[in-house]
């Protein structure tokens, strides 16, 4: 009950549970997975096997909260089963709650009835597609269009927005230009920012993103930026427009777990107060959980953000071949070495007369033109016969060694 218990005596082999996915595996960490299950919809999240029934935090307005409070209160709930409205669900009348929440129960009968017929493993639900998935999350009566270049999910779209929005099904539309779509509307560039590891502030100054295993950290430089009268203003200023950039930079690379920022040194504690305040603020928007600490006197704030899906750069790249992820690859001097001593444990044996030793060329060049010397000792030595051979097909730190008696 206090969460303390093993899961060897909770959990027996071969036992078939339900559970959910909640997080995605992320490099070495394997997927995170719950038997709590909750099905979202448009307006309401169903959450099967629990009693909860309520409002979103997210929906800060009083009245508004104790108005769905009493539709949640009013609606035909079996029991065994919890209720969330979601932020969307603002203004919501009953009869579209009550339509949202009659679907996803529909939805948690098939999948019940799945569960019987199909073996374990099995996979009973899938989340709609990413394009049908962000129309029912963000698709409101602001938007004042949506455009699509592909006639399929033009379609899909379409008859999504009729069944939720029927008012707004002119909203969306098929883009049929001959210019890309995203070219038209300069995206290709700003995609290819959130890449970069470097962010440029308008004022002169920069934020520097490095997402790791452990944690996400962002250093925030001031550069050029010397517009104020003094160096505490000039920090103020750049930490100001810094926090409003970290925000939306969390959000577009769905960046989530740890994260540590460094803010230019600020000794007045009110200016300090002021850039938590924003950071705070700007947060507010974000559909993921964050929880913000206070800027330390090393000028360093710590926050999380709820980690839903991997971020956007490891879901579109991956570990770089030569030097794993580390940015950094060995010196051919250090490789030229570190060879020389494999080659002297691999050969040890008395049993081998001739060595074939297959390197990077980089590697080769260093062997038989910086270590010729070295490598004349240890044919004498072992009494060998050894040969360097060049492969451009191997990376900084791979070596083949071939022996014969």
């Amino acid at each position: 009950d206090d969460g303390g218990a093993p899961l060897q005596r909770l959990v027996k082999r071969n036992q078939e549970l339900l559970v959910q996915v909640t997080k995605d595996p992320i490099m070495n960490k394997g997927a995170m997975l719950t038997t709590f299950l909750s099905l979202p919809g448009r307006y309401v999240v169903l959450m099967p096997g629990h009693s909860v029934k309520g409002v979103s935090r997210k929906i800060e307005d009083e009245a508004e909260r104790a108005r769905l409070k009493g539709i949640v209160a009013e609606l035909e709930i079996p029991e065994g089963y919890g209720v969330i409205v979601r932020t969307a669900g603002t203004g919501c009348s009953k009869t579209m709650i009550s339509k949202d929440l009659k679907d996803l129960m529909r939805l948690w009968k098939t999948m019940k009835g799945k569960v019987k017929t199909e073996k374990a493993p099995a996979l009973l639900y899938k989340e709609r597609a990413l394009v049908l998935r962000s129309i029912r999350d963000t698709f409101s009566t602001e938007v004042s269009e949506v455009l699509i270049d592909e006639p399929n999910v033009f379609k899909e779209v379409q008859e999504l927005v009729e069944i939720f929005a029927g008012k707004q099904g002119q909203t969306v539309k098929l883009y049929e230009g001959e210019k890309p779509l995203f070219s038209k509307f300069q995206l290709e560039e700003q995609i290819a920012s959130i890449f970069e590891n470097r962010v440029r502030l308008k004022s002169g100054g920069s934020i520097v993103i490095e997402p790791t295993e452990a944690m996400v950290t962002i250093d925030v430089n001031s550069g050029k930026s010397t517009h104020e009268k003094s160096v505490e203003l000039t920090a103020f200023q750049t930490n100001l427009e810094a926090a409003e950039e970290v925000a939306r930079q969390l959000r577009l690379r769905d960046l989530g777990g740890l994260i540590v920022i460094d803010f230019i040194d600020m000794k007045e504690a009110k200016h300090r107060a002021e850039v938590e305040r924003a950071l705070k603020a700007h947060l507010k928007s974000d559909k993921a959980r964050t929880r913000v600490g206070r800027i330390s006197k090393f000028g360093l704030l710590e926050m999380s953000r709820q980690r839903i899906h991997p971020s956007i750069e490891f879901g579109s790249h991956i570990i770089c071949r030569n030097c794993q992820g580390k940015g950094l690859t060995p010196s051919t001097e250090t490789l030229g070495i570190g060879f020389l001593r494999k080659l002297g444990m691999e050969t040890f044996k008395g049993d081998v007369t001739r060595v074939k030793a297959v390197v990077p060329p980089a590697v080769a060049d260093f062997l038989l033109n910086r270590k010729r010397r070295d490598l004349l000792e240890f044919e004498n030595r072992r009494r060998i016969t050894l040969e360097i051979e060049a492969d451009p097909g191997l990376v900084p730190g791979e070596s083949r060694i071939l022996s014969e008696p």
